[in-house]
């Protein structure tokens, strides 16, 4: 009797540890759905945080190209122009959108505006004083226009703080003059 007793224990005792390790198994499978949800959560985190930090460097300064294809530094959410200067040495080399130019004086001198996307600027200041100096403003193709007109601009000895040269189509420029 006692090892009938004794056998049955095993019994019970293996039953027991069959079932445990079925609940370890089970316990190990959900485990592992846990660690893959909670990987894909972090993935997903991840790549939201780095979308937000992308989103944070463009808009305090870096370049970028705005949705209708102008170029500019975001500052804000309004894009400004990137300040650059200009002189008889840039003779000849196309102007850039997005760009303000501070126009030295000098040498006379011609810069051809570009193609140019509609809502395009760009702006010429008198900080590097151009105003005593000739300044061409020329066009990229001889099919362009300038305030409607094809042909270039002459700028003799200019009193005029500001010129804006706005684009309204591809090849076409408006200039106003503040």
């Amino acid at each position: 009797m006692s090892f009938n007793t004794a056998l049955t224990q095993v019994y019970t005792n293996a039953q027991w540890a069959q079932a445990k390790a079925q609940d370890a198994q089970d316990a190990a499978t959900a485990a592992g759905g846990f660690a893959d949800a909670a990987h894909a959560d972090r993935v997903a985190v991840d790549q939201a945080a780095q979308d937000v930090r992308d989103a944070l460097d463009a808009i305090e300064a870096g370049p970028v190209a705005s949705v209708n294809g102008r170029t500019g530094v975001v500052v804000g959410l309004q894009e400004a122009l990137v300040q650059r200067t200009s002189t008889a040495a840039d003779n000849g080399v196309a102007l850039v959108m997005g760009s303000e130019y501070a126009l030295s004086a000098g040498s006379a001198y011609s810069r051809p505006l570009p193609a140019g996307v509609a809502g395009n600027q760009i702006v010429f200041n008198s900080a590097g004083g151009w105003g005593s100096s000739l300044f061409t403003l020329g066009r990229a193709n001889a099919a362009h226009t300038i305030n409607g007109v094809a042909d270039n601009v002459l700028f003799d000895a200019v009193d005029a703080r500001r010129v804006i040269a706005s684009c309204t189509a591809p090849g076409a420029w408006v200039l106003s003059v503040s």
